[in-house]
């Protein structure tokens, strides 16, 4: 079984600084990029001012690949360094004895870049290989199976790594907005600690 996998998502970025593509209009860009590599799925302007382009078939994603001028403005086009990658995690006994080079080269055909076996400590204090294996596959889509031989192996997916990173700054921001919210409930307990001890020390004719 071969996967035709390819680069989906690209960024473009202005190599003129005269030129940048941030200035440049909507209608441009997009005829540009029309009469290039055709109808692309989508095309977001980023933040640094940068395109971000996914295609929808492998010969748009080699035409997009070897772009270098964009209506009159010269720029690059490279694959996003995370978007076109997927994690998963396999189980399989089948394969504890198996060189991780060996494994590698079987499951290149299916898009497979980067293989890493779990390690474990035994009571010596060595370590010694497990049936759990990290596969980084070259495509974003999500698959449920891979083929090892005689066996149909089921993975589960990690998250793309900017879905981790999104989740990891999601998270950060989430532990800093409740950190603020028992800050002000300190403050909030606190005013009204004093409030009641001032209220308390007033003298009778005054209340």
């Amino acid at each position: 079984m071969t996967i035709n996998y390819y680069d989906r998502w690209f960024v473009i970025q202005g190599v003129d600084d005269d030129k940048p593509l941030s200035k440049m209009s909507p209608f441009a860009v997009d005829k540009a990029l029309k009469c290039a590599v055709e109808t692309v799925k989508s095309i977001k302007c980023l933040r640094s001012g940068d395109l971000l382009v996914e295609v929808g078939s492998a010969s748009q994603s080699r035409s997009l690949n070897k772009l270098n001028n964009l209506a009159g403005c010269p720029v690059t086009a490279s694959p996003h360094r995370t978007l076109n990658t997927c994690k998963g995690v396999i189980r399989c006994h089948a394969l504890i004895d198996c060189p991780k080079d060996e494994i590698f080269e079987e499951l290149k055909s299916q898009g497979v870049t980067d293989i890493y076996n779990i390690l474990t400590k035994d009571d010596s204090g060595s370590r010694r290989n497990t049936n759990t294996f990290i596969i980084t596959f070259h495509t974003a889509l999500y698959q449920s199976t891979s083929k090892l031989a005689t066996y149909a192996a089921q993975w589960n997916c990690i998250y793309p790594t900017h879905c981790v990173a999104l989740t990891a700054r999601n998270l950060a921001m989430a532990k800093n907005m409740q950190r603020k919210r028992n800050l002000c409930q300190v403050r909030t307990s606190w005013t009204q600690r004093q409030s009641l001890q001032q209220r308390n020390e007033m003298p009778k004719l005054c209340r």
